[in-house]
């Protein structure tokens, strides 16, 4: 009599169901570890951007003026730029208000050029219009001559009160303006001293942020061109010309 033949059925080992798993979970934790510097790098990415493209939309408002009338229901002064105020004690925001002066162009002091015009027609800031922009995903605007500090200074992007042409200047500080009330108290008057007194001057230079984030170990630069008189004059640098700008 002939004995069958038993087929023995053979499974997975434990160890062998471990293995796979291992190698499953590392290949997992892998993708998940790329997907997460991708999510963090994209929102670096967008804070740098959307700080650039909040400065260009500040030029094209000083290119198209609303009239003082629509901004604040007021009609005896006019519009002649923005006033951006930068703090480092708060560098993941900055402050914008509307810089305002006579309507009836004083010829004299016009003449004489882009500054001097402006204080010829009393300019200052319709602190009413303050208002507060955010970095996006708690970036942070920092000082590229310093990168450890936060950026601080006030930028003027107005029009001459006689060609109409733009011009960009600035000074240091921002004359301890945090909002509406430091504005009216004492802000406004600091800064028009500071206009008067020469301390607010055109810019030869770029004015150079460096962008820092913690979802980043890479620090880019966003720079506005000496003297910008458009929307062009802001530009976001590439890692190699951000070095170069002292941004690190």
């Amino acid at each position: 009599m002939q004995k069958e033949t038993e087929k023995t059925k053979k499974g997975f080992t434990i160890i062998e169901v471990m293995l796979v798993l291992a190698i499953a979970g590392l290949m997992l934790v892998g993708v998940l570890g790329n997907t997460y510097s991708s999510i963090k790098a994209q929102r670096y990415n967008d804070a740098v951007t959307s700080f650039a493209e909040d400065l260009r939309k500040i030029y094209n408002e000083v290119l198209n003026p609303r009239s003082r009338n629509e901004e604040s229901g007021a009609s005896d002064t006019a519009i002649y730029g923005k006033v951006l105020l930068f703090n480092k004690e708060t560098p993941n925001e900055f402050w914008t208000a509307t810089l305002i002066g006579d309507t009836d162009l004083d010829e004299k002091a016009s003449d004489t050029g882009f500054i001097q015009g402006l204080r010829g027609q009393g300019a200052g800031l319709a602190c009413e219009t303050l208002s507060k922009k955010n970095l996006y995903w708690e970036a942070q605007a920092m000082n590229n001559a310093d990168p450890m500090d936060g950026y601080t200074g006030t930028i003027v992007i107005a029009r001459s009160p006689r060609s109409g042409a733009i011009h960009t200047a600035m000074v240091d500080g921002s004359f301890g303006i945090t909002d509406e009330e430091s504005c009216n108290n004492m802000g406004n008057n600091n800064f028009m001293m500071a206009l008067n007194s020469g301390a607010i001057e055109v810019t030869t230079e770029p004015i150079t942020f460096c962008i820092k984030s913690d979802e980043s170990s890479i620090v880019r630069a966003v720079q506005i061109a000496a003297d910008g008189t458009n929307s062009s004059a802001v530009s976001v640098l590439n890692e190699d010309e951000s070095r170069e700008a002292g941004c690190k």
